[in-house]
């Protein structure tokens, strides 16, 4: 099984979990299904990915960031992930714009602070768990390598500096996000953005549908990257690639988990 194949299985996973817990009224956690997408992830391709979680202390702290790194034939390239799930009632992402009561900074801005201000720099990305019952929502589909499954919205991608630009006005309804989201596998699938390896090609399409805003990155005054893709990642993440026991200290009290990923050979992106 490929990691496309994953990918979209674990959606449809996370689709169905989430619409059963509307049933039977319980509102499911980001942790629970995180924490579930991981093992699954690893159960199916345990010689391919490496994980790493970080005291609870950390957790209880801040909004529990995760860094995911894909890796093939020498070439890396890493996200800044946080998690959100839908609110069975409301359709909202109740917490997409969360500030902590001691916080400085909303939490997207040190989403975005913390992935463009290390070095290599990542690409700051919102992971929306969801699943509606609304037959209205999310009819559109842009792909053209795989055909519509709502299912396959269950795990989505949003770019941390469209949701930034939301906060002012408050937005969170799915409705108001559908066009801004997209399937979490087209990540590691996308046929259609070129490149000479999987890396380049998952920075072309990260590029394309998740842009950097320049304004925001002046007024946050941070740098803008040339390139995402690095022949050298970070000491924690190059320490984990070696032995996945390694004690680590993570690079700042946000992040709660890594996962690395070595994309294999029989990992093409789908054509």
């Amino acid at each position: 099984m490929t990691v496309c194949n994953t990918f979209q299985q674990l959606a449809v996973y996370t689709w169905t979990q989430i619409n059963r817990s509307r049933k039977v009224n319980y509102q499911l956690k980001e942790e629970t299904l995180t924490d579930m997408i991981v093992l699954e992830l690893k159960r199916k391709h345990g010689h391919q990915v490496i994980t790493h979680t970080f005291s609870k202390y950390y957790e209880s702290k801040n909004g529990a960031d995760w860094e995911w790194w894909f890796n093939n034939n020498g070439k890396w390239i890493g996200f800044r992930i946080q998690a959100k799930i839908i609110n069975n009632k409301s359709n909202e992402f109740e917490h997409l714009h969360y500030k902590g009561k001691k916080a400085v900074m909303h939490q997207c801005d040190t989403l975005i602070h913390n992935a463009l201000t290390t070095s290599p720099p990542k690409i700051p990305l919102y992971s929306l768990f969801l699943s509606t019952n609304d037959k209205s929502l999310l009819k559109r589909w842009f792909c053209k390598t795989f055909t519509l499954d709502r299912k396959f919205w269950g795990c989505s991608l949003i770019n941390a500096f469209d949701v930034q630009k939301l906060r002012s006005s408050n937005i969170k309804h799915l409705r108001d996000l559908e066009m801004l989201i997209r399937p979490w596998h087209c990540l590691v699938c996308c046929s259609g953005y070129h490149g000479n390896d999987k890396i380049q090609q998952m920075e072309n399409y990260a590029k394309a549908n998740f842009p950097l805003d320049n304004n925001i990155i002046k007024e946050l005054n941070l740098n803008i990257p040339e390139s995402f893709i690095t022949e050298n990642p970070p000491d924690y993440v190059l320490s984990l690639f070696k032995n996945e026991s390694a004690e680590i200290q993570p690079p700042d009290e946000n992040l709660y988990g890594i996962l690395i990923m070595t994309l294999a050979s029989n990992d093409e992106i789908a054509q």
